[in-house]
Parts: C-alpha cells; structure tokens; sequence
C-alpha cells in the first residue's frame, strides 16, 4: 500500500489500482501505518460487495473480515504543504481525464477566433458527480527583466457536467476572450467528487488583436539644462504606462524620428547640445526659406551640402527657376482621415544622430491606412525608386500649378507613373518602408522636381492647404511649437 501512495503523490489527481490480500482479522491504522508530516490518508468503501462483507472500514482504519483478495486504488492531491491521500477498497472510483485537447498554436484574430477544444472523459468504474472542468488564462509579460505569467481572464470558464457516466466522453468548445496580441498560456483542470482531477497547459501566440492602449502620451514638458551633462533634457509627460520603457515607446511612436531615453513611468526624456549661447533657447527665431535663423547658431552646424534623402540637414539654397510657383492657399484636401500632426516642418533640435531638419510633416496612423491625393494631377513617381534614399516606396503627384506632393514610407504605393489622377483618388496605403520610425505618413511638397529627391528642400505642406484645412489641424509634435507651424516657411 505504501508503494501505491508513492506512485499516487508522484502522480497527483491520477488512480492506481492493485489487488491485495487480506487475511482475516488484518487492521491497519491510516494514522499509525501511513500518516507522517507530509502525508494524511483517509479510507474509503464504494463497493457493496466489499463494504461489511470482506472489510470493515472507518476514514481511518481498515479491518478484514475474512480471507480475501480485494483490488485497492489510492489517489492524492497537495495543498499547503501537505499530501492528502485517500485509499478506496473494492470497485475502483471514477476518474477523470482529459481525452484530447486542441488549440492552434498560432492563431490570428483577423482570421479566426481563438477557441480552446477539449474532451472530457470517465476512465473509471464508478458514476462521477459534480464535475468541473476550469479553464484560465495568462499572458507572457516582460517584468522588471524578468518573464512572468500574469493572470489574463477576469475569472475562470467553467463547464458543469452534473454527472459522467464510466467511459462517458463529453467535448466542449470554449470560446477565449482575447483582446490583445502577444503570448498566452492556458491551464485547464477537470475535477469532481471522488473522481480525481487531471490538469493541463498549452501555450500559443496570438496575432491580429485590435490595437488597444493603456499607456497615453500627454504634454510635453519642461526643457532644463543638465548639470550633470551639460546637455538641454525635455521632458515627455505619461500616463497610466506600466514601465519607464513602455511610456518611451509611446513617445517614440509619437516623434518616431526622436530618441527618448526610459526614466519612469511619468515620463521619459530627449537630449541634446545648448545653442551657443549656453542655453536651451535660441536667441532669436526667425523664418527664412523654412529654416529657424537662432539655429544655425548652434555649436553643431548642419552640413552645406545634405545628404539625398528626407532627413538631410539644413536645407540648401538650389538655383532659382525662372517662375517657381508661388505658395498660397488651394482648394487641396488633406490626404488622411487623422488630422494630427506628429512631427512638424523644421528645425528638430531633440534629434541626435542624423539630420535636425525636417523637410516636410508626419501623421502617425496605422499600417495600411488609405492615402488620397491632395489634388489633381499627373503621377510622376511610384514605388520604391526616384523618391531619394530614405523616402521608402513614394507617390509623387505634379499638379497644375506646377508644385509637387509627394507621399512616401507607403506600404504600398497604388499609382502608376503617367497615370492622371483626381483629387481624393486612393494613392497608397500607409506604412514604415524606407525607414524604422513606425507606420506614418510622410507628406512633403516641392515647387521644383528637381528638389523631390532632396528631402530638405521640401516646402511646408500646411501653407499649401485652404483654411477649412488648416483649421481642423492639431499639431502635437515637439518641434511644432516655435515657429507657427501654420505659418513656418510660407
């Protein structure tokens, strides 16, 4: 009997069965023969044909009545240290188990729902009753550098069976609520009164979910010049962020052309060199051709001559056209259906590596958004050539006026090069090609096309737009706030 209580707490919630012979007039004492300080047993009769006839039992001692071989099962369960373990005489209890159980291990969202399959099913001899099978859910997290499974479901799913026949098989299809992606672990258990208990897990990965945010940006704060570094620090204000890192991810999400660095979750920071004048605040800010004058006073000058692609440097001066068109208000229509501006056209002084000037505005909005033309015209550009390095696939568009729009970091540019297009006519979809700053869209506008594959060169988009425009426009990005960004370079 000994050794079947081993093998049952090596395998809990599972019955062993063996024949023993007893001997008539043979007691054995639970608490005396098998009890110690880890182990509690209990005795159990189920079988008519055992019960007052070969034994007579109480939970705590067994006595033979008469010669006799008899099967026994012993079954256990651990909890608060201590192995519970009970011995059934005669016809072997109800047991049950997990006859199959399915679930992809990949599932996508936007393909099919995720449901867990399981079969239930009572391998033992007697009827089981009150059975539960539980299911909960956990999700993967990275915290504090350490992988850990968080509970994920609000409560467990539970399935009743009132009772399960021997050899009964019953099959659920259970629904899981998952709103998230990521990876997720699911522990089942089936149980029921003197009927065992098996237990299970699987684990799979969950793509497609909906965007969903705990973590929200919020203003920008104060610019202070570090003692320590002798470097200007800004502020980036967060709220609800779990970890300092996840509240510069959403930053960085927000300027994907920054570098935020993680202090807390409140907020995260970005650095970079004081003007000359020792300060964090240029002297003097004037506009010129879409560059800030106290800017180029900096103890880091940009380069004369920028490199070809959207970030390059202090725009240059190229040679005048004879009549290049003049910017004024259009009749033009914004290209999105979000009419926020993450990053604005200008200087960025919080940049670090690369170019500080931006040469045109950033919209943030998700993969495969849909982007329309400004305006009529003819495309001269499409795909993932003739837009300059950097500029991923692009649309460019020469309108009648003779100025240029040009789309880029498109997933997928829907234009061909000759085709005429109409205002409002689906262009592209959005996305993150030629770059790694997240899915936006990049809009610049040119007044020469030999200024297209220079970045810099771009004119601010927004002095291009009619006021109807301009006045739905909200402008968050850092460097949207000195100068105007309505009327910066126009």
């Amino acid at each position: 009997m000994r050794k079947s209580l081993a093998y049952s707490q090596a395998n809990l919630g599972k019955a062993f069965t063996n024949e023993i012979f007893f001997a008539k007039d043979f007691s054995i004492s639970a608490e005396r023969s098998l009890d110690d300080s880890q182990t509690n047993v209990s005795f159990q009769c189920l079988d008519p044909n055992v019960c007052g006839k070969l034994l007579d039992t109480t939970p705590k001692r067994a006595t033979s009545l008469k010669d006799g071989i008899t099967q026994v099962t012993t079954r256990c369960d651990y909890a608060f240290t201590v192995f519970s373990c009970r011995v059934y005489f005669g016809l072997p209890p109800a047991q049950v188990a997990i006859e199959k159980s399915e679930i992809p291990t990949s599932i996508d969202l936007t393909k099919e729902k995720a449901v867990f399959k399981v079969q239930i099913m009572n391998i033992g001899k007697q009827i089981g009753s009150n059975v539960f099978l539980d299911t909960v859910l956990y999700k993967k997290e990275i915290i504090e550098n350490e992988l850990k499974e968080l509970l994920y479901s609000e409560s467990p799913e539970v399935q009743f069976m009132e009772t399960l026949a021997p050899n009964e098989s019953r099959g659920f299809s259970i629904p899981l609520k998952i709103s998230d992606n990521g990876d997720f672990v699911l522990k089942y258990r089936v149980e029921g009164i003197d009927s065992g208990f098996e237990e299970g897990r699987t684990e799979f990965k969950v793509a497609g979910a909906p965007e969903k945010q705990n973590c929200f940006i919020g203003r920008i704060g104060e610019t202070t010049l570090s003692i320590e570094n002798n470097l200007c620090e800004t502020q980036f204000i967060c709220t609800g962020c779990g970890t300092a890192s996840e509240c510069a991810f959403r930053w960085q999400q927000q300027e994907p052309e920054g570098e935020f660095t993680a202090v807390t979750t409140d907020y995260s920071i970005t650095t970079y060199q004081p003007y000359s004048n020792g300060t964090c605040v240029a002297d003097a800010v004037q506009e010129n051709e879409g560059t800030t004058s106290g800017t180029d006073s900096r103890e880091n000058q940009e380069p004369s001559q920028p490199p070809s692609n959207e970030d390059s440097g202090t725009p240059p001066q190229s040679p005048q056209d004879d009549n290049p068109p003049q910017m004024q208000a259009s009749d033009w229509i914004w290209p999105l259906g979000k009419f926020v501006v993450e990053s604005c056209y200008g200087d960025r002084p919080y940049i670090t590596n690369g170019s500080k000037f931006h040469g045109g505005i950033d919209v943030a909005v998700p993969k495969n958004t849909s982007v329309v033309a400004v305006d009529g015209g003819i495309v001269i550009r499409a795909g993932s050539s003739g837009c300059g390095t950097g500029f991923g696939n692009c649309a460019v568009i020469r309108h009648p006026s003779g100025i240029f729009s040009s789309y880029n970091h498109l997933e997928k540019a829907l234009v061909e090069v000759g085709k005429n297009v109409a205002k409002g006519d689906l262009i592209g979809l959005s996305g993150n090609s030629g770059g790694n700053y997240g899915y936006h869209l990049h809009l610049s506008v040119f007044t020469r096309e030999s200024d297209v594959q220079i970045g810099a060169r771009g004119k601010n988009p927004v002095c291009f737009f009619p006021e109807s425009v301009k006045s739905k426009l909200t402008f968050t990005g850092q460097n949207c706030k000195v100068p105007n960004p309505l009327t910066n370079g126009c």
